[in-house]
């Protein structure tokens, strides 16, 4: 076992290296780049989820706990890299293709979707803290109904996922 995860871990920061790549080279014309953008965040995001079930695999989760810090790690830099960017576009926005006015609407809806942020590059985080929030909720649910159920199947996340879109 410890193989297989010494091998997603490798993967991972495989997985890694490949959205950096992919974003370094954003603008790039490039088969290889537009064949990158195919699959590297997925893969990023999939390999996460992975070593994230096997961390909690067999313990109890704290859902309280467990998203409390992912809120901290992920939440708290989109929201301060966020802010800190906000006066710097709302001063220059006449330059801007998508210019925005100085308001607290403007504001609040930039942080909501990640699409209108002021830096577009940050959608991941809130993505993937709602990813997490599936995750813990549907793995609290699978710990309380474990004697009844070995197992929610993987549709009911889907299911939620869907909703979420």
């Amino acid at each position: 076992m410890k193989q297989k995860i010494a091998e997603f871990s490798f993967l991972h920061v495989f997985a890694i290296l490949l959205v950096v790549l992919g974003h370094a080279f954003y603008q790039t014309n490039s088969l290889i780049v537009d064949w990158l953008y195919q699959f590297h965040v997925p893969l990023f995001f999939f390999v996460s989820g992975y070593l994230f079930h096997v961390s909690v695999n067999g313990k109890p989760l704290q859902p309280h706990i467990f998203l409390s810090r992912k809120a901290v790690r992920l939440l708290l830099p989109y929201f301060a890299l966020s802010t800190l960017l906000f006066v710097p576009k709302v001063l220059l926005s006449q330059f801007m293709v998508r210019p925005i006015q100085a308001n607290w609407r403007e504001y609040v809806l930039m942080l909501i979707y990640p699409y209108r942020n002021v830096n577009g590059s940050y959608w991941f985080l809130p993505t993937l803290f709602l990813l997490f929030v599936f995750a813990a909720a549907l793995l609290s649910l699978s710990q309380r109904l474990k004697p009844r159920s070995p197992r929610i199947s993987p549709c009911i996340l889907l299911f939620l996922l869907a909703l979420a879109n």
